[in-house]
C-alpha cells in the first residue's frame, strides 16, 4: 500500500508537523523514531501510541538522552489532544537541549484513538 506522509515545518517554531495518517503511515513503515508522550501524572491515561515512551516536559538533559538515543534522531511528541499544550513544552525543551528532529503530532492520543488504530496499555507515570 502507497501510504505518503509528509511533515510540515511549523512557521513560528523549530519543529515540524504531522497529522494521524502520517504518523500511521510511518509506524506502518518501521520508519526509525522515537516517540515520546509529553503527558504528566494526572493527565496520563495510561494508553500510548504503539512505541511511545513518556517524557515530561521538564526533562533533564540526562533523562532525554536515556530514551534519545542521538540529538539528530527523529523524534514525535504528543500529548492528549490538539488543545494540550504539553506536546508543544516537550518539543521547545528539547530543541533547547540541543535536539534538531522534532515533529510534534497535535492531534494527540485522542484523535490516534478515535482513528481507530492500536494502542499499547501502560503503568501510569506517577509525579514529576
Amino acid at each position: 500500500m502507497d501510504c505518503p506522509y509528509e511533515i510540515h515545518q511549523q512557521v513560528s517554531h523549530r519543529y515540524g508537523v504531522i497529522d494521524t495518517i502520517g504518523l500511521r503511515c510511518m509506524i506502518n513503515a518501521k520508519t526509525p523514531m522515537i516517540i515520546l508522550d509529553a503527558r504528566a501524572y494526572s493527565y496520563d491515561d495510561g494508553y500510548r501510541i504503539p512505541g511511545a515512551r513518556n517524557l515530561y516536559h521538564k526533562t533533564t538533559a540526562e533523562e532525554a538522552a536515556t530514551v534519545i538515543p542521538g540529538k539528530d534522531s527523529l523524534v514525535i511528541v504528543y500529548c492528549t489532544n490538539i488543545d494540550c499544550p504539553a506536546s508543544q513544552w516537550l518539543a521547545e525543551r528539547l530543541i533547547q537541549l540541543g535536539y534538531t528532529n522534532i515533529v510534534k503530532y497535535p492531534q494527540g492520543i485522542e484523535a490516534w484513538m478515535d482513528e481507530g488504530n492500536p494502542v499499547d496499555i501502560v503503568e501510569k507515570n506517577g509525579p514529576h
